[in-house]
């Protein structure tokens, strides 16, 4: 898991491997974004939406805590694009952008 905050322009990038071995949490409130490993329990009256981070890409959130930019690692198929219908549950909306396809993923098989 990676997880990346530039100041200079309030971005925050974060992000697991395409293998997805080591969970990677966000839990979202009406105010704040929690990313993290672990959770604890949430306080009584304290209502958040929680979900495991698929391991599709390279996420980014600026200013706005509804608005959730991807740079997905490929191409999405159809177990993909499942995840980030889950995804789109806790965001008003998700910008999908340029796939990033780093050459140490594994090529797609062929038959």
């Amino acid at each position: 898991s990676i997880i990346i905050y530039k100041k200079e322009t309030s971005t925050l990038y974060f992000g697991r491997d395409s293998l997805g071995r080591n969970s990677l949490l966000l839990e979202k409130t009406e105010s704040e974004i929690i990313i993290s490993s672990t959770l604890e329990q949430p306080e009584p009256g304290n209502v958040s939406d929680c979900m495991e981070l698929p391991p599709l890409g390279i996420y980014k959130i600026t200013d706005s805590i509804d608005q959730l930019s991807l740079y997905p690692w490929k191409h999405f198929d159809d177990y993909q694009k499942l995840e980030l219908s889950k995804l789109e549950l806790l965001f008003n909306s998700i910008n999908l952008l340029i796939p990033i396809e780093p050459k140490w993923l594994l090529p797609e098989p062929t038959e």
